[in-house]
Order: C-alpha cells, then sequence, then structure tokens
C-alpha cells in the first residue's frame, strides 16, 4: 500500500471516529425530549401521551357531553318565560361527573342574544339527562326568542364510575294529569328502589298532544326520599300556556333524576 493510500484510509478513520465522539456528545441535544404531546408512548407514559406523568388515560380518553338535538322551547310568553328542555347524553359509561356548570344562550332570529341562563347539575356515567332552563324577562323579550344554545362551562372534572351509586328510581304510581281553571297539574308518587336515601329527585315532565309531541315542560324537586320509600310529586303548568289548545287525550311523560 503507498503512503498515499495509507494516508487516506487513516484519514477516513480519523473522520469517522470523530463522527462518532460528535454524535455522542451532540445527539442527546438534537433528539427532542419525551412530551405528552408527541404522539409516542415514552417517558413513563402507560398510553400514547397518557398516564405517567401525563393525564391519566381515563381522562385523556373521555368523550365530552353531547346534546341531542337542538333543546325544545316552550313559552309562557303572560308570564315572561321561557323554558328550554336540553337532553344532555354522558356516552362514557366508566365516568360520570358530581357537579358541572352549563349555560344556555337564548337567540332571536337574527341571531342576537337575548339572555342567559347558567346552572349547574351532575350526570351519571352513561346517563342522559334532560335539564330545564328557566329564563325569565319581558314579555316581548320572551316573544322574539326562537332558539337556543347549551354549553358546559368552567372547568370538566370526570371521576370514576366507581366513585358513584346510582340509585333505582321508577314512578310507582301515575303520572296523570288534572286541569282546572288556573292550572293544569301533572302528579304521580315516585319510589326509591335503593337502600340509600336520595338527598333530593329532580322530576322533570312533558304534557304531550295526542300525537306524542311536547306541549309544555316543567320540573321540581323532591327532598329526602329514604331508602325503599316513596313520595309523591307535583308539577303544576299555568292553563293560559294551553290556551287554545285540545287537551283532549294529552299525556304526561315523566323523567327521574337523582341529584348528588
Amino acid at each position: 500500500m503507498s503512503r498515499t493510500t495509507k494516508q487516506f484510509v487513516f484519514g477516513l478513520l480519523y473522520v469517522a471516529v470523530l463522527g462518532i465522539i460528535l454524535f455522542l456528545i451532540f445527539a442527546p441535544k438534537l433528539i427532542p425530549a419525551p412530551s405528552c404531546s408527541d404522539g409516542v408512548q415514552n417517558g413513563g407514559e402507560t398510553g400514547i401521551d397518557c398516564g405517567g406523568p401525563c393525564m391519566p388515560c381515563y381522562l385523556k380518553d373521555a368523550k365530552p357531553l353531547e346534546v341531542s338535538g337542538s333543546p325544545s322551547l316552550f313559552k309562557d310568553a303572560s308570564l315572561g318565560k321561557v323554558f328550554a328542555a336540553v337532553d344532555v347524553m354522558n356516552q362514557n359509561q366508566d365516568l360520570g361527573m358530581h357537579s358541572f356548570s352549563y349555560r344556555v344562550q337564548f337567540f332571536d332570529d337574527a341571531r342576537n342574544l337575548v339572555g342567559t341562563v347558567d346552572g349547574y347539575d351532575n350526570i351519571f356515567p352513561g346517563q342522559s339527562k334532560y335539564l330545564v332552563a328557566e329564563y325569565d324577562g319581558s314579555s316581548y323579550d320572551v316573544g322574539r326568542i326562537t332558539s337556543a344554545v347549551w354549553s358546559v362551562t368552567g372547568t370538566v372534572s370526570w371521576a370514576k364510575a366507581v366513585d358513584f351509586i346510582v340509585p333505582s328510581l321508577s314512578i310507582s304510581a301515575g303520572p296523570t294529569l288534572s286541569s282546572s281553571t288556573n292550572q293544569v297539574a301533572l302528579t304521580g308518587t315516585l319510589a326509591n328502589g335503593s337502600p340509600v336515601n336520595i338527598s333530593a329527585v329532580k322530576v322533570v315532565g312533558f304534557v304531550l298532544d295526542k300525537y306524542g309531541d311536547p306541549l309544555f315542560v316543567g320540573s321540581t324537586v323532591v327532598n329526602d326520599v329514604g331508602s325503599f320509600g316513596s313520595s309523591g310529586f307535583s308539577i303544576f303548568f299555568p292553563s293560559e300556556v294551553f290556551s287554545g289548545v285540545d287537551l283532549t287525550g294529552a299525556k304526561p311523560e315523566v323523567y327521574l333524576y337523582a341529584e348528588e
């Protein structure tokens, strides 16, 4: 091997060794550090971008609350009230919320904001429930409201299903409708089929026409229903909201929700 060839080979070896040393020094600085948003399971994560130093995987995979269709509106212009019935669904079978805040915004035809109602509620794993928001305003404002939008506000705090005691609620008598000069009453009796006391039960009631379409909605709260106990409930509707409506064949529809 000639001297020139040897110098060339040794030069290549020198460059290669130097390259390896530089790579070992600078490579760690060039490779991004593990993060909770790099799409790779690393850095002590138990799933992709979750668990370990990142948020728990059950929270990362949680589905947000959804609304089935648009809120249904029921007006009582004489009293300056609008009731929005919102069908909220929790599609997480293993997660629920002990409390969450929400907002209902009421709009006119031109999408001008007429009024806002804030509230809070709870929802069990896999539960679907009606929330009823009541807006008080002038007869003019009530008359021009044509739509409503529901949204969750504040921090969402999910809890695992094992943290909930879901009571068994049912209707043991009724529900029935009765009417007088001043009001229409929806009455019945609810039963707690659980070995636990329920501090409050929200009762949401619809009056349906003979075709099954909702005419109006109302709600009430029954407090302190003991274990395996029962309690009566009544929801009253002003008779004027049914003015000019044929109530022949009308029937009630009731939903029960345990409050925490």
